[in-house]
Order: structure tokens, then C-alpha cells, then sequence
């Protein structure tokens, strides 16, 4: 791996504070221009649907959005790394028998035991390593992943209407987990370029919640398709 490898592994690993929407903004404008055999920029948006452990008046998963640029790093013919960053990573579930404890006493009164939407967004960062198949068509990934708590709100559905809280003090401020994916490489599919489609599953090792909303150990989990546009025209 040369030192213009380096370079742009560590931009990937920079803090969320300095990875914002300009980063894809740039990624979009010189991404065909910074590729190379060795090294190329990708776009990535996709969906999730995910799930705590152990966690008390759990109703359903609600859909999550993904968005994020890509760096896929060769490494030999069949070997890759594949440093991330998406700038949006929702991770949304409904909650059932939810009340409100607010320090206002009509608030509590009126979002007592009703329906809630938690909606949590992060600044994900997964560094997954990958092999290529011989024909080219399936990457296999596995690789560690970390989070940055970008907000939480909890969204509480009363009869009179909604209430909005911020949940952060409620919430850790980082996760990590594993990410396992698998890719199917659909060739040449605009013109020349490539597009990637991503099976991902991700496990989180550990708790997300403090004690002070739930007393058991609530790990997160999602599955995730993933679109992946490479920023590379062939010849």
C-alpha cells in the first residue's frame, strides 16, 4: 500500500465533525477524476431495518436510511479494503406502552402509555476487508464498524396529537459492532460503469441505551440492502 493509500484511508477515518455533506459533494465531482486501477470512490444509499435486544415494549422496525460515499483500496487481483462513511445511518423502531417523563406534569399526563417512534441517526464508519471472486461478479466483505450518535428523538403519538424529545440523554453516544456483506456486481449497467448490490448484516457488541431507560443489555442489529455506485469509467 503506497503513501496516496494512506492518504485516503485516513480521510475515511476522520472525525464525523469534519465529514459532512461537502464530502459527498466532492466525492460526486472529482470522483471519476481521482480514480484509478488501485484506488476509486463510491456513492452507497440503501435501507435498514433494525432491531435492539432485550429491549422492553418493542413493537416493529420501522425503515432506515442509508447514504454515504465509499474507498475501495486494492490490494492484490481478489483482496480489497473498503473504508466508509455514511453520513446518514437511521436506525428506527416503534415502541408500544411508552410514557413521557418530562418536568412538565400536563406533558407526562397527556404521553402516558401510548405508541412512541424512536428515531436515532448515526455517522457510520465500517472499514470492511474483501475478497473478489475469480469472475469478478461477488465480493465477500467482513470488517469492524463504528458509530457516532448524530441525534435521537423519541417520538411520542398521543391521542391530542405528537410530542418530540430528545432522547440523547438517554442514549450512548457511540456503538461498535461487526459487519458481514456480500456483493453482486452488476457489469457495464450504465454505459460503462458498474453498479454494486449489497447484502449487509450487522451485529453491535454493545449497549446502546443507558440504564436509566432500560435495565437490560441492548445491543443493536440491522440488515441492510445497499446500492453502491462506483465513481470509475472503464475503458
Amino acid at each position: 500500500m503506497n503513501k496516496r493509500h494512506i492518504i485516503c484511508l485516513f480521510f475515511f477515518l476522520l472525525t464525523s465533525s469534519l465529514m459532512q455533506g461537502q464530502a459527498a459533494i466532492l466525492a460526486l465531482i472529482f470522483g471519476d477524476k481521482v480514480a484509478s486501477e488501485n484506488f476509486n470512490l463510491g456513492m452507497e444509499i440503501g435501507g435498514n431495518f433494525t432491531h435492539y435486544s432485550d429491549l422492553e415494549n418493542f413493537d416493529r422496525t420501522r425503515l432506515g436510511i442509508n447514504f454515504g460515499i465509499s474507498g475501495n483500496i486494492k490490494v492484490s487481483d481478489n483482496f480489497y479494503i473498503s473504508p466508509s462513511i455514511f453520513f446518514l445511518g437511521n436506525r428506527n423502531i416503534k415502541l408500544d406502552n411508552i410514557s413521557a417523563q418530562t418536568s412538565s406534569p400536563s406533558l407526562n399526563e397527556n404521553f402516558n402509555n401510548v405508541s412512541a417512534e424512536l428515531n436515532m441517526n448515526y455517522y457510520d464508519v465500517p472499514i470492511l476487508f474483501s475478497y473478489l471472486n475469480k469472475k469478478g461478479n461477488l465480493k465477500y466483505s467482513l470488517g469492524p464498524q463504528i458509530s457516532f450518535l448524530k441525534s435521537s428523538e423519541m417520538v411520542y403519538l398521543g391521542e391530542e396529537g405528537e410530542f418530540t424529545e430528545d432522547f440523547k440523554y438517554n442514549t450512548k453516544s457511540n456503538d461498535f459492532g461487526v459487519i458481514a456483506d456480500i456483493a453482486y456486481i452488476f457489469k457495464n449497467f450504465n454505459g460503462s460503469k458498474d453498479m454494486h448490490i449489497h447484502a449487509r448484516y450487522y451485529y453491535g457488541t454493545q449497549d446502546v441505551f443507558k440504564s436509566n431507560f432500560s435495565n437490560g443489555t441492548n445491543k443493536s442489529s440491522y440488515f441492510s440492502v445497499v446500492l453502491s455506485f462506483p465513481f470509475i469509467k472503464k475503458d
